[in-house]
């Protein structure tokens, strides 16, 4: 198992099947089979799609950054 750490600027982190992908600005994309993660860690300017936040909630034991803490508001928010 192991933990993917985005750093780059300008990187999108989604899903395509059983994988999780990131593409870089430059066009060009690495993919990485979801089973084998144990979280996600965004930093900087990167956004991660609504599918993948969604995956990782259901699949992965850690998944942080922005829109992790975003979703935990409105569903903070939602709960009032």
């Amino acid at each position: 198992m192991s933990l993917l750490y985005v750093n780059d600027s300008g990187a999108t982190i989604g899903i395509e099947g059983n994988c999780c992908t990131v593409k870089q600005k430059d066009g060009s994309k690495r993919m990485l089979p979801i089973e084998s993660l144990d979280g996600i860690t965004i930093m900087g300017q990167s956004q991660m799609t609504t599918q993948c936040a969604e995956e990782c909630m259901q699949i992965l034991s850690s998944c942080t950054g922005f829109l992790e803490v975003t979703f935990q508001k409105v569903v903070n928010i939602l709960a009032d």
